[in-house]
């Protein structure tokens, strides 16, 4: 009993004790309550301007077509021969010509060595060869000669002849910054640019032209023989004829097939001329020309653009300013003999040449914006840069004037020339523009 009061009072006790400690804790809570600080309020950006980026560069890229350079050519040159001139005294050596050739004696005969051997050694000097060839059989003489021939020519044109060249497809590259607006006029403004192109150069022109054309002719006997077709081949000729007896007749083997022998039927020549001449004639039919020109050429251009833009998307502008042009060309002059007989002699000179020249430029150009950054544009151009002159000399073998030859190599034989001409170029743009 005593226990049972004494549990009682510990637990009430106890309940009193955590009520207590329940109140000092709540109390505690409101003062932190009261120490809490009110909360930061969030800044209000409402009546602040609003800012938005404007672009203020531009970027072209596009193709760009032009009226091609103006060319005028002109000048004089000779065709030299190709074939070395020989000593008409000389026999049996080498000699080349525009309708054909004669070489040296190849004939030989088989002696008997005395000791069950043959030999062959070249047949005794007659003053004739088996080795030659001629081209067509007007080189054949109605008394019986042949004859070969060596051909140059020098021309004698005195005109200057002009051609436009092709229009040339090219790149242009461009960039411009924006100035602002202009103070006078509505919705005007202006920019600055600058920017590259290339295209090409591409002019020929084709003539026959006069010339006074100098033949060398050497006569050859033919002994009273008939040549060989022509074209003929060089060398031995021979043929199989059958053996007939007395009464004509063929001769027969055992088998009964007739008997046939190789014939030598080489028609000889004299190995040396018997008689050389040169003679000179202007024709206006034998000789042909052919300029040609080509090139490529880069330009430098800048100034001021004015732009108007009666739209937010569509804009014309005029711009002008200065150009500078680096060109390089390449002049070729051919040259081609057509002989009376033999194949075409050609004769082929070069010249490059690299310059600069200044001139100006104007455009309109209208462009349509496709959205915010990028548009198309297109346009049109004139432009005009002056010209310069480039030549080109004959450099080869001289030829023969006046009765004589001379086989000097580099020897001058001749300038021609082409004047090129820069002005009054117009064509036309267009590209892609591009904002940032």
């Amino acid at each position: 009993m005593k226990f049972l009061r004494l549990f009682c009072i510990l637990s009430i006790a106890c309940v009193s004790s955590l009520h207590a400690q329940g109140r000092a804790s709540a109390g505690g809570d409101d003062e932190d309550q009261k120490n809490k600080q009110p909360p930061v309020e969030i800044p209000d950006f409402s009546n602040l301007d609003e800012y938005i980026y404007q672009p203020k560069s531009n970027l072209n890229f596009g193709m760009r077509y032009i009226s091609g350079v103006k060319s005028h050519f002109a000048g004089n040159g000779i065709i030299g021969a190709p074939q070395f001139l020989s000593d008409p005294s000389a026999p049996n050596i080498v000699r080349l010509y525009n309708d054909g050739r004669v070489d040296p004696d190849g004939r030989t005969s088989t002696i008997d060595n005395g000791n069950g051997t043959s030999s062959s050694v070249s047949v005794r000097g007659d003053g004739k060869t088996q080795q030659w060839q001629y081209a067509t059989s007007s080189q054949v003489t109605t008394d019986g000669y042949m004859q070969f021939h060596i051909y140059s020519a020098q021309t004698q044109d005195s005109l200057s002849h002009s051609v436009a060249g092709k229009g040339t497809l090219g790149m242009e590259l461009s960039s411009s910054r924006d100035m602002g607006n202009v103070n006078f006029g509505k919705n005007l403004s202006w920019k600055l640019f600058g920017g590259m192109s290339i295209n090409d150069i591409q002019d020929a022109y084709m003539t026959k032209v006069s010339a006074n054309v100098t033949t060398l002719t050497d006569t050859y006997d033919l002994y009273g023989q008939s040549p060989p077709l022509a074209p003929s081949t060089e060398g031995a000729n021979s043929t199989s004829v059958s053996l007939t007896d007395l009464s004509g007749n063929p001769v027969l083997d055992s088998a009964g097939s007739p008997i046939t022998i190789s014939v030598n039927t080489t028609t000889l020549i004299s190995n040396a001329p018997v008689n050389r001449s040169i003679s000179s004639a202007v024709s206006s039919t034998s000789v042909t020309n052919h300029w040609k020109l080509h090139g490529a050429y880069a330009e430098f251009r800048g100034g001021p653009i004015l732009v108007w833009s009666p739209r937010e998307r569509l804009h014309f502008s005029l711009s002008a300013g200065p150009a500078l042009l680096y060109t390089g060309t390449n002049l070729t002059v051919t040259s081609v003999l057509q002989p009376v007989s033999g194949p075409q002699i050609v004769d082929t000179v070069a010249s490059d040449k690299n310059i600069i020249l200044f001139g100006v430029f104007a455009d309109a150009t209208v462009q349509y914006d496709l959205n915010e950054r990028a548009g198309l544009y297109m346009g049109v151009f004139y432009q005009e840069a002056g010209g310069y002159k480039q030549n080109v000399d004959g450099k080869g073998a001289s030829p023969m004037l006046n009765g004589s030859y001379n086989d000097v190599t580099n020897a001058f034989t001749g300038t021609y020339s082409a004047k090129v001409d820069f002005t009054n170029q117009t064509g036309f743009r267009s590209g892609l523009a591009y904002k940032f």
